[in-house]
C-alpha cells in the first residue's frame, strides 16, 4: 500500500512540473479545446521638413502583435514588437538609412529608453513583456476596455491600471490597436496548440535624387505570427508585410498613400496584377496559399522548401510544383520571418 502510495505521488509531482514548465501553454487542454492564432498591425507615420540644421526625415513606427486565443475568446499567448524604420533625406540629395535595422525587442537594453527616462519603471521590452503579462486570460475587448491614463512624462494612453502601472508605464495604444487586429485576424481553429510566437524582418532602403526624381525610401517590415502543436508541427501561420514608401522634394518628405496599410489589409487594392498581368493570383491570394502550405510541416521543412526564379526573374520564389501554382512570389522575408519567430519560441 505504501509502495502504490508513492508511485501516485511521485506521478502526480510529474503533472504538477510538466504544468508548470511553459506558463505560455493553455493551462487546462481539455477544457480549452479550440484555438486560434492571429497577427495584427498598426503603423505609424512621420515627417519632419528640413530646417538649417538638420535634414528632412520620415519615420515609419510599425507595431505588430501575434496572439493566441481560445474558444471563449481569451487570450493565452501574446506578444508584441516594434520597428522603428527611420530615414534622413540630406540637403544633397542622397538618402541615408542604418544598414541594419533591429525591432525594439531585439534592441533590448541597447534601446536604452532609461537614458532619456531613468526613473522609468523598466526597459521598453520589459515594460512590454509586462502588459503582454495582464493581457493573458483576458478576451481583446477587456484588454481594449483598461484604464488609460497620463504618465510622469505627459504620454497620454498609457496604463492606468495600479498594478499594471508598477511595472509599464509606456504608451499602449498602438498594442491595443494590434491586438485588436488580431483578434479579428485569428484564424486556422485547432485543438492541438502548444506555443506560439511573432517573428519580425525589418529593411530599410534609399534612393537618391537624380535629374527629376526626387530622393524616395522604402521600408519594409515583413511579420510572421506561428502556433505549433506539441509535435513541432504548424497549426496556424499568418504572414503580413507593412511597405511605407516616401519621398522629400526640396527638404519636404512626404509617406506615399496607403503607406499605413498592410498588404494583406490592401487586398485587392495593392494592384500587383496591374505590373504582372500573368500573375496566379493577387498578392493577399499569394500569401494564403504558402500559409496554408505550411500547416502540418515543421519550421525547419518551411525553411527546407525547394527555391527558384519565377517567369519574370525574381529569385527566392517557390519551387515546389503544386505551391507554384498559386504562389509565385518571393518568399524568401517570410522564411525569415518564420525563423526569426523560433529564437522567440518559448
Amino acid at each position: 500500500m505504501k509502495k502504490l502510495l508513492a508511485i501516485l505521488l511521485t506521478a502526480m509531482m510529474v503533472l504538477t512540473l510538466a504544468a508548470c514548465g511553459n506558463n505560455k501553454t493553455p493551462v487546462d487542454p481539455v477544457v480549452n479545446a479550440s484555438y486560434k492564432t492571429g497577427l495584427g498591425i498598426t503603423v505609424g507615420l512621420t515627417e519632419t521638413e528640413a530646417d538649417e540644421e538638420t535634414p528632412a526625415k520620415t519615420q515609419a513606427d510599425v507595431t505588430f502583435c501575434e496572439a493566441t486565443f481560445d474558444q471563449d475568446g481569451k487570450i493565452v499567448e501574446i506578444s508584441i514588437d516594434v520597428a522603428q524604420c527611420k530615414v534622413d533625406y540630406n540637403a544633397d540629395g542622397t538618402v541615408s538609412v542604418a544598414d541594419e535595422v533591429k525591432t525594439k525587442r531585439e534592441l533590448g537594453y541597447d534601446y536604452n529608453m532609461k537614458k532619456f527616462a531613468p526613473e522609468t519603471v523598466g526597459e521598453w521590452f520589459e515594460q512590454a513583456a509586462a502588459f503582454e503579462a495582464y493581457c493573458v486570460g483576458k478576451t481583446a475587448a477587456e484588454v481594449a476596455a483598461m484604464p488609460l491614463g497620463t504618465n510622469s512624462h505627459n504620454y497620454e494612453g498609457t496604463p492606468a491600471d495600479a498594478d499594471l502601472m508598477a511595472s509599464c508605464t509606456i504608451k499602449v495604444t498602438d498594442f491595443i490597436a494590434a491586438l485588436q487586429k488580431a483578434y479579428t485576424n485569428a484564424a486556422n481553429e485547432n485543438a492541438t496548440y502548444a506555443k506560439s510566437a511573432l517573428g519580425m524582418i525589418a529593411k530599410v532602403t534609399g534612393t537618391d535624387a537624380a535629374d527629376e526624381d526626387p530622393a524616395a525610401s522604402e521600408s519594409d517590415v515583413t511579420a510572421c505570427a506561428v502556433a505549433l502543436d506539441a509535435d513541432g508541427k504548424i497549426v496556424a501561420i499568418s504572414f503580413d508585410v507593412a511597405q511605407c514608401k516616401a519621398e522629400a522634394a526640396e527638404g519636404v518628405p512626404a509617406f506615399k498613400a496607403a503607406a499605413a496599410t498592410s498588404k494583406k489589409e490592401l487586398g485587392f487594392d495593392y494592384n500587383m496584377k496591374k505590373f504582372a498581368p500573368a500573375a496566379v493570383g493577387e498578392w493577399f491570394e499569394q500569401i494564403a496559399a504558402l500559409e496554408a502550405y505550411c500547416i502540418g510541416k515543421t519550421p525547419a521543412e518551411v525553411s527546407a522548401m525547394p527555391l527558384g526564379t519565377n517567369s519574370v526573374g525574381y529569385d527566392g520564389t517557390p519551387a515546389d510544383a503544386d505551391l507554384m501554382a498559386s504562389c509565385t512570389i518571393k518568399v524568401t522575408d517570410f522564411i525569415a520571418a518564420l525563423e526569426n519567430a523560433m529564437t522567440h519560441m518559448a
